[in-house]
């Protein structure tokens, strides 16, 4: 069995457009607004099953999701070779903060922050397990909803080893990226680079 709690509150910033405007096409501007999400789940295997199937489980990770990683990969896995293949969680937790405003026409931005993560079991949560993720994006407003293109940062990735490196004259853990930001390396692994675009239509939440 499972059970999962998803709360979304959005504030506008500004006058909401003429829905008359709207429905013509003619104003397809989104007025500034700031939104947040919480996400929490939990399952447990059903009878006399040892664990949850693989396809039952919780994932994170992806353009609605903590954008700081791809789809599904900002959790729990396991090597198989020289791939790591994501095994999720039967514990979610997931909180989500995104202030969006206007810029030209049909273009508007968007600012950005993810934290989260998943676990095998309940007794494994860890609050110094939480993946935090940052960025910024651009969405072009149509009809149907906003094309979203996000390009996000990985602040802070508990799968770094827990090490201390020196940077800009700091003493800093490696699990925080903020001291070493490479911004032309993009990539899944946090050793090219930290970052992750996407490309969705909607928003996130």
């Amino acid at each position: 069995w499972r059970v999962r709690l998803d709360a979304r509150h959005y504030i506008a910033l500004a006058p909401l457009p003429d829905p008359a405007t709207v429905a013509a096409g003619t104003d397809l501007s989104l007025p500034a607004s700031l939104a947040g999400r919480l996400d929490i789940g939990y399952m447990r295997p059903y009878g006399n099953a040892d664990a949850t199937p693989l396809e039952r489980r919780f994932f994170i990770g992806g353009p609605n999701s903590l954008r700081g990683w791809a789809t599904n990969q900002a959790g729990p896995g396991r090597l198989e070779g020289e791939q790591s293949l994501a095994v999720g969680g039967q514990v979610r937790f997931e909180s989500n903060l995104e202030y969006r405003f206007p810029m030209v026409n049909k273009l508007s931005g968007g600012l950005f922050l993810d934290l989260g993560n998943t676990w095998s079991t309940l007794r494994s949560v860890r609050v110094d397990e939480l993946r935090l993720a940052g960025g910024y994006g651009l969405r072009y407003n149509t009809l149907i909803g906003p094309i979203r293109f996000d390009f996000g940062y990985r602040f802070y990735d508990p799968a770094e080893p827990d090490i201390s490196s020196s940077a800009f004259g700091l003493n800093v853990n490696r699990r925080w990226h903020l001291f070493r930001i490479r911004p032309f390396k993009i990539g899944a692994e946090p050793s090219k680079g930290g970052f992750q675009f996407h490309i969705s239509i909607g928003h996130a939440f």
